[in-house]
């Protein structure tokens, strides 16, 4: 413990490192919590991507329905109009 005492730099030195050693530690443990959430962020993207396409194909069904009750409409709108008529 003397020579600590004759060479303080070394000490110094010594804090450095293992503050170095920390740090770098540090970045890379939180490089990887960064990424765990844009992983978890991304799966909930796809995840919603894959609601909004079923929802669209909910509304092509939806629409098609209603084309054809309209065309139905019309059809049956053209017979009153055709009886109607002497």
């Amino acid at each position: 413990m003397k020579s600590y005492f004759h060479r303080p730099e070394e000490v110094l030195n010594m804090f450095s490192e293992a503050l170095k050693i920390l740090d770098r530690n540090t970045v890379q443990y939180m490089v990887e919590e960064q990424m765990d959430q844009i992983l978890e962020q991304q799966d909930q993207i796809d995840q919603q991507h894959a609601q909004i396409d079923q929802q669209h194909a909910q509304l092509i069904q939806k629409d098609s329905v209603i084309a054809q009750q309209q065309a139905e409409i019309a059809r049956l709108q053209k017979l009153l109009d055709d009886k109607g008529r002497p």
